[in-house]
């Protein structure tokens, strides 16, 4: 899966950082609209990463107090559906 550098949602756009995180493997910056993903991580972790925090920025937009270990679930799930399931173009 391609990271994107930005996403729209709720009317916003939610920059997309990857860089050296020290103390986890991503976060979604509620105030500053961002959500960064650690580069040292794997790039499966990066893609599950990304889906979490993606499922955080709607659950903060649809206030939505989803636990965490919901998320989690939802965030591997997801990651596993859209990398696994992808058809490549054909020339």
């Amino acid at each position: 899966m391609k990271i994107p550098n930005e996403i729209k949602m709720g009317g916003h756009t939610i920059t997309v950082t990857i860089r050296r995180l020290e103390d986890n493997h991503g976060y979604f910056d509620a105030e500053k609209l961002q959500i960064h993903i650690d580069s040292a991580s794997p790039e499966s972790i990066q893609n599950e990463t990304f889906i979490h925090e993606v499922i955080e920025a709607a659950c903060f937009f649809a206030e939505i107090a989803l636990p965490h270990p919901n998320i989690q679930s939802l965030g591997l799930l997801m990651a596993q559906a859209i990398c696994d399931n992808q058809t490549k173009e054909t020339a």
